[in-house]
């Protein structure tokens, strides 16, 4: 009888799931736009996009709150990476990390940053890290929806018109 219910509530999630625009939303090359995702606990629901760029550059290392801000990144070369480099800081591998050593010559601190290999790692890291930031496939992301929060950008979800993350 209880897999009976855990068959039923798996249907139910999936769903669920579907009805979210950004958990099937994908452009006509097939691919999904990204998703800004944090800590359940987060008490942020909308960041703008500008803050997103701050908090990624090492300009705003913390959150409202004054929790510090960890950001979970890919390596360089990963798609999701040099995607999140292209749309949101308008720059390329090699100019980010100019940017974040330029902090460092300034005597500025740099932002946290923990870099792991995949989408599927850097959720699990924000599912366990407070304070912890990671820009992923929004499939993925929709995937999890009670382990992470999908943060609105701009005021807006993944998927949805006028988001900048596409």
């Amino acid at each position: 009888m209880a897999k009976c219910f855990s068959y039923v509530g798996a249907a139910i999630a999936v769903v669920v799931l579907a009805g979210h625009s950004w958990a099937t939303a994908s452009d006509r090359s097939g691919i999904h736009p990204l998703a800004v995702v944090v800590h359940r606990s987060s008490t942020v629901d909308n960041l703008a996009s500008a803050d997103l760029r701050r908090i990624l550059t090492g300009d705003r290392l913390a959150w409202p709150d004054s929790s510090a801000t960890v950001v979970v990144e890919q390596p360089e070369d990963s798609a999701t990476q040099q995607r999140m480099l292209r749309t949101l800081l308008k720059t390329t591998p090699a100019g980010y990390k100019r940017q974040l050593l330029e902090l460092q010559f300034q005597g500025k601190d740099a932002p946290a940053i923990k870099v792991l290999n995949s989408d599927e790692t850097a959720l699990k890291f924000v599912w366990n890290v407070p304070g912890a930031v990671a820009v992923i496939d929004a499939a993925l992301a929709a995937s999890a929806p009670s382990r992470v929060k999908v943060l609105r950008l701009d005021g807006k979800l993944p998927g949805e018109p006028g988001y900048p993350l596409q």
